[in-house]
C-alpha cells in the first residue's frame, strides 16, 4: 500500500484533525479536482479505485475496506465512479 493513498491518510486525519476530517464532503484524486474545477462534476473514475477502498474485480467501492481503515463514514463521501473511457461533463 502506498502511504499517500486517501484511506491511510483519512484514518490519519480522523485520529489527528478530526474537525477537519468531519467537514470533507468528497475524496478523490488532484486529477479529479482538477475535472471538478472544470466541468463542475464532482466524479471519479474507475482506475482510481486502486488507491481507494475498492473491489477491483466488481469495479465498485468496497464496505470492508472503509470498516477495516475505521473510516466507514467515508463511504458515502466517495464520489460517483465512472468508466475510465466514459464522459465526465463539458468544459
Amino acid at each position: 500500500m502506498i502511504p499517500g493513498t486517501p484511506y491511510p491518510l483519512l484514518a490519519w486525519m480522523k485520529r489527528a484533525e478530526p474537525d477537519r476530517y468531519h467537514a470533507i464532503r468528497h475524496f478523490f484524486m488532484a486529477k479529479d479536482y482538477v475535472n471538478y474545477r472544470l466541468t463542475g462534476v464532482v466524479a471519479t473514475e474507475e482506475s482510481d479505485l486502486s488507491f481507494a477502498p475498492c473491489d477491483f474485480r466488481g469495479r465498485r467501492k468496497s464496505e470492508e475496506f472503509f470498516t477495516a481503515f475505521g473510516i466507514e463514514e467515508m463511504s458515502t463521501r466517495l464520489p460517483t465512479v465512472g468508466v475510465s473511457d466514459g464522459l465526465l461533463g463539458t468544459v
